[in-house]
């Protein structure tokens, strides 16, 4: 495939998928912030079925959103996003966290890596530059234990593959949005497009501190890990997907 000129771009279909769950809290910085993208991006909110006042203050700003009717997970709000991507025909999607940790200066990073590289899927990457990223001692190694699974299954190495910051593209959004996990979508996600031949790249990213409120991901340790590995194994047992061709 060969790389797309500067005009190509600029002139491009954008779209930033951003899933809402009780993000009162950060959202008014996040409107300010994503503001000033308006003329390159596209932006879409989905209200995971918040129980704050997420919806009103969306409703407020005008902004362009789904609301779902109940809380369906990280999982179902990005292929929510993916398929209104797909079916709108946009180029390029990213998925952008609604509690301020994704720097979106890092955007055009994201895009450029994805067309520099002919990658599918850039993610944005906190050990790619930085090996010793402040992260927990216990999270840390589970990181790594993901890692090191993926690189054996797929024969790549992924450094961060529980970064839920990653541009799509059109290829990418097309297969996703018809098949996209749900219950650990960042890693188990990551498997799934390259037994399915996508390529993915990493951008080094140093991520923001949470802007407030409470994470919506509650994770046992040992109990999240052994799911989610077990869930990698599956997706490389399953067949591959038949092409699901882009407009």
């Amino acid at each position: 495939m060969a790389q797309r000129s500067f005009l190509e771009l600029v002139s491009s279909k954008n779209l930033i998928i951003v899933p809402i769950f009780n993000e009162a809290w950060n959202l008014p910085l996040l409107f300010e912030r994503l503001g000033a993208l308006k003329k390159s991006w596209d932006v879409l909110y989905i209200n995971d079925g918040s129980s704050d006042s997420s919806k009103e203050l969306l409703e407020a700003q005008g902004s362009n959103f789904i609301d779902l009717a109940y809380n369906i997970g990280i999982g179902g709000c990005v292929q929510t996003g993916l398929k209104y991507a797909f079916e709108h025909e946009y180029d390029y999607a990213v998925q952008l966290d609604g509690d301020g940790q994704h720097p979106i200066e890092a955007l055009s990073e994201l895009l450029e890596e994805v067309n520099s590289n002919e990658c599918d899927i850039a993610i944005g990457s906190r050990f790619k530059r930085d090996k010793k990223h402040p992260v927990g001692r216990t999270r840390r190694l589970g990181i790594r234990i993901l890692s090191s699974t993926i690189k054996v299954l797929t024969g790549q190495t992924i450094l961060d593959p529980t970064s839920g910051y990653r541009l799509f593209n059109r290829k990418s959004i097309s297969l996703l949005s018809e098949n996209y996990p749900q219950d650990y979508p960042e890693p188990e996600s990551v498997v799934f497009l390259l037994k399915n031949g996508l390529r993915i790249c990493e951008v080094p990213v140093r991520m923001n501190s949470r802007e407030g409120g409470i994470s919506s991901i509650h994770r046992d340790g040992i109990f999240y890990m052994a799911k989610v590995m077990l869930s990698m194994i599956m997706v490389v047992l399953r067949p591959k997907e038949s092409s699901h061709g882009s407009r």
